[in-house]
């Protein structure tokens, strides 16, 4: 599978769960994953 199905399979089993209207980047990214980087 790749990263672009991660992320949509993660995003519709979110939104199945909470509503698309409810779902955040944030647990998108956190469902496949990904970790936020903070630039210096």
């Amino acid at each position: 599978m790749t990263r672009k199905e991660e992320i949509i399979y993660a995003t519709l089993e979110l939104a199945s769960e909470y509503g698309l209207k409810a779902v955040s980047l944030a647990q998108i990214s956190d469902k496949v994953g990904i970790k936020k980087t903070v630039a210096v």
